[in-house]
């Protein structure tokens, strides 16, 4: 009986190491799963990470690219227009008084800024009319020249600069 105890002893010892042996190695197996994941999932990240950095950059080039389109298109049409107010202020200095639409108004209606309904005193002085009930007509006239053409002189000598 003293062998047959001393066997199961053994057996009870041998069966206790491999119990501990398989769980050392589903703890192994499991650990190496954990991290496959984890280094995966960091892999994930950078990719994720790298693809937003990619999309913003383009997202920043694009906007940058837009905005520096605009401002030329901007300093294209800013030149366009002193072209077209020089030739209008040109052509007002030799016609000597309001006539026609385009940018700087006139007696047939809605100008940017000779417009009649906006300044009536300053077309009635300028084309001789008696709407300013005084003799300070020269005084109409260079105050409307000045609102007429002043901002834009002012804006013509900034874009020289």
């Amino acid at each position: 009986m003293n062998e047959q105890n001393l066997n199961l002893s053994t057996l009870d010892a041998l069966r206790a190491a491999d119990d501990t042996a398989y769980g050392r190695y589903r703890d192994d197996v499991s650990d190496n799963q954990w991290k496959y994941g984890a280094d995966y999932q960091t892999y994930r990240d950078d990719v994720a990470d790298t693809q937003w950095q990619t999309s913003y950059d383009r997202s920043v080039l694009e906007s940058d690219r837009s905005f520096e389109y605009q401002k030329e298109r901007d300093k294209v049409a800013d030149k366009q227009w002193a072209k077209e107010y020089a030739l209008a202020k040109k052509g007002r200095a030799s016609s000597g008084g309001s006539s026609g639409g385009g940018y700087l108004g006139g007696s047939s209606g809605g100008g940017y800024l000779g417009d009649d309904s906006m300044y009536p005193q300053a077309k009635d002085a300028a084309t001789g009319g008696n709407n300013n009930k005084g003799n300070n007509t020269k005084k109409n006239t260079n105050k409307y020249k000045n609102v007429q053409l002043g901002i834009w002189d002012q804006f013509l000598q900034k874009q020289k600069k």
